[in-house]
């Protein structure tokens, strides 16, 4: 088996089903074709940098999988003739994807989606914000000022302990 990466441009004009017919039809062509989805990941509307068939947006979908090279042929065959496809580009990450690598990667990604969300650090609000800001201001004020003397007196700034 080989690794791919199939990156697509759908057309904006679409609706939600829409998009989604399109998605699930090329999911299903990789999987018929004994094929495996490693990652699928919509990029959402974006400008496009040059107008393709008088559109000036595009919605991006970045399709990522393995299988028998002949997968991408009937892949992007679809893609030709399918209107509201309006650019799409294939590249072969490698050569050699066995199923042993699938499964690592499958694994390696499961802890990340378990790890706990980050902690949520405080809002700084009202009074406590104030004292916050008043002595970072102080501190700042007072290195500068400490600063002068020693550039006045022509004396190398001494180290505080």
């Amino acid at each position: 088996m080989r690794r791919y990466e199939t990156l697509f441009i759908i057309d904006p004009e679409l609706t939600d089903e829409g998009l989604k017919d399109v998605a699930e039809k090329f999911k299903n062509i990789i999987l018929a074709d004994k094929g495996h989805i490693i990652k699928y990941d919509e990029w959402g509307k974006r400008k496009l940098a040059y107008p393709v068939r008088k559109r000036e947006y595009g919605f991006y979908v970045l399709l990522d999988y393995c299988g028998p090279s002949d997968i991408v042929n009937e892949l992007e065959r679809n893609m030709r003739i399918d209107e509201r496809i309006l650019k799409y580009i294939t590249v072969k990450l490698s050569d050699s994807f066995d199923q042993e690598d699938l499964e690592k990667m499958k694994a390696a990604e499961a802890p990340e989606q378990k790890e706990a969300p980050p902690e949520e650090v405080p809002e700084k609000t009202g009074e406590a914000f104030v004292e916050e800001e008043t002595k970072e201001s102080e501190e700042s004020s007072e290195t500068e000022e400490e600063a002068e003397v020693d550039t006045e007196s022509g004396e190398a700034p001494s180290k505080k302990e």
